[in-house]
């Protein structure tokens, strides 16, 4: 099951290979079949009921999500439509068990061999991610190094944008008008996401051997030039939180352990070679001197305000996506009303909340649970950041991951407290 686990995350990424259209709109994507595989052979392995312990501590969360969605659903087909959107979330919510469930058992397994394992979820992802680009670029015959040097010389993200993400990821299933370059906010997620994994399995069972360690570092420095690359404002974000997580425990700790100083070289190896590469200068121009887009959303939030106000109880679908707020809970409201909206509020701070308390622990808690502070950043800048009232794919398998090493900690240290207490 650990290999298998393995090599289905390792899919997550792959976002614009479509194996089939859907009958009712939409199409079933190669990393969505993998994630449900994974689920599948999860349950048939453990069984639903293994998944108690994480039901228990989340139930406020995967209940309040079963409601909304339903409460969506209803309204969605009162409104004389198909309830996708719903249907879809609905899905992913089971999927979260059960990755929520792998790694549960990963946590907990007397059978070192679990966690070794667990340990090559970022490289395997990102040679899948390699590949996949690969593909692309020879299929749609992209240079990706000359569109990247053309994009650094000129100090233009677009080119990268248009020129590489749009090009690439067409001619797998989607047609040409199709293809939105926002699909590499989830695709360099799902990278993301897996180097949290391997930065955990890494903290619970350190790579010893000299070459594993050296493939440890060579991926963990390549992904980041990948996502700084990726130039997705809230994937970039989010990532930068993990270093900085680092910086603030070995300030307030006063101390910083052999794994962490060598994690702060691999990270400054990091942000030299992209400063010799002339990508701080592309991020600036994106981050700083693109403020086009921050003026839509702006515009698009006082939309959202106006919708909800106007249409206070059952909301206005927007069947465009072209009046987003990119803000999970005015999406959710301003689409489906206050039944579904109040609800998305309660997700919102349940997430925010659980990322607070980690944060509040950072000074005391064991070092493998970094790594899942760091992961709550993901689907937290994500929920103000991307738009439709949903979480993405990529937010619920991060959640999964976070509920299942939390469920396993909370279990251990009940054992502790039962021991101590005999």
């Amino acid at each position: 099951m650990r290999f298998f686990g393995v090599a289905c995350l390792a899919m997550l990424p792959l976002q614009w290979f479509v194996i089939v259209g859907s009958p009712v709109g939409g199409s079933i994507r190669l990393h969505q079949v993998a994630v449900l595989v994974l689920a599948i052979g999860v349950f048939l392995t453990y069984g639903m009921k293994q998944a108690a312990d994480v039901v228990s501590r989340f139930r406020l969360f995967l209940i309040t999500n079963g409601y909304m969605y339903i409460i969506w659903a209803a309204v969605t087909v009162y409104s004389g439509m198909i309830p996708i959107d719903p249907v879809q979330e609905m899905i992913y919510m089971i999927i979260f068990l059960a990755v929520s469930t792998y790694f549960f058992f990963a946590a907990v397994s007397p059978d070192v061999r679990f966690v070794e394992t667990v340990r090559w979820t970022a490289p395997a992802t990102l040679t899948v991610l390699l590949l996949g680009l690969t593909l692309g670029s020879i299929q749609n015959r992209v240079d990706i190094f000359a569109v990247i040097s053309a994009s650094i010389a000129a100090v233009d993200p677009q080119i990268i944008e248009f020129q590489l993400f749009r090009r690439v990821f067409g001619g797998f299933g989607l047609e040409s008008a199709e293809v939105r370059t926002n699909f590499r906010h989830e695709i360099f997620g799902g990278l993301l996401f897996s180097m949290y994994v391997t930065g955990w399995a890494h903290a619970r069972v350190p790579f010893t051997a000299g070459l594993q360690s050296m493939i440890y570092r060579l991926t963990m420095v390549i992904g980041a030039l990948m996502l700084l690359l990726s130039l997705s404002r809230s994937i970039i974000l989010a990532a930068s939180m993990w270093p900085l997580l680092l910086i603030v425990r070995a300030l307030v700790t006063g101390r910083v352990s052999q794994r962490n100083q060598l994690t702060g070289i691999v990270v400054l190896i990091g942000v030299v070679v992209a400063g010799v590469a002339g990508v701080w200068q592309l991020l600036w121009e994106r981050f700083f001197e693109e403020t086009g887009s921050y003026e839509t959303r702006a515009g698009n939030v006082g939309l959202a305000f106006q919708t909800i106000k106007e249409n206070f109880w059952f909301g206005s679908p927007d069947l465009t996506g072209e009046t987003s707020a990119h803000n999970f809970v005015l999406d959710a409201w301003s689409s489906a009303g206050v039944f579904v909206g109040v609800p998305a509020l309660i997700i919102f701070l349940t997430i925010i909340g659980l990322w607070a308390s980690m944060l509040l622990r950072i000074q005391t808690m064991p070092e493998e649970l970094l790594p899942i502070t760091a992961a709550l950043a993901l689907p937290s800048i994500r929920l103000v950041t991307q738009g439709g009232g949903l979480l993405a794919i990529v937010e619920w398998v991060t959640l999964g991951f976070v509920a299942g090493v939390l469920a396993a900690a909370h279990r251990a240290e009940q054992q502790v407290s039962a021991v101590e207490t005999a």
